[in-house]
């Protein structure tokens, strides 16, 4: 279910079979292998550098719960950092013309 705005797995699969003449078995095979290798290497803690797309890098997200407390004194609010999650983010370094996006 392709919305037009994305380029999933199968698109892409079918995009490495029409661009290198690649049966779209080995294309997929291909892009099994590219995506495990950078899972395996997210996981390892190394961040993952794409040449003309940009890093991908394992960050820590902390949530901050509110908790209104009279330990500080009244009136007063203290945060506390809780549910600890990680996540995976990308900075980008591709430069878009700005008549090809959106």
């Amino acid at each position: 279910m392709a919305d037009g705005r994305k380029l999933g797995k199968g698109q892409f699969v079918e995009a490495l079979h029409q661009r290198e003449g690649y049966t779209r078995e080995k294309a997929n095979r291909v892009v099994n292998a590219f995506i495990q290798v950078i899972k395996n290497a997210l996981r390892d803690g190394k961040d993952v550098e794409l040449e003309g797309i940009g890093k991908l890098r394992i960050v820590e997200l902390r949530t901050a719960r509110r908790i209104s407390a009279n330990l500080t004194g009244p009136g007063k609010t203290i945060y506390v950092f809780s549910n600890h999650k990680k996540t995976v983010r990308l900075k980008a370094t591709l430069k878009l013309e700005s008549s090809n996006v959106g």
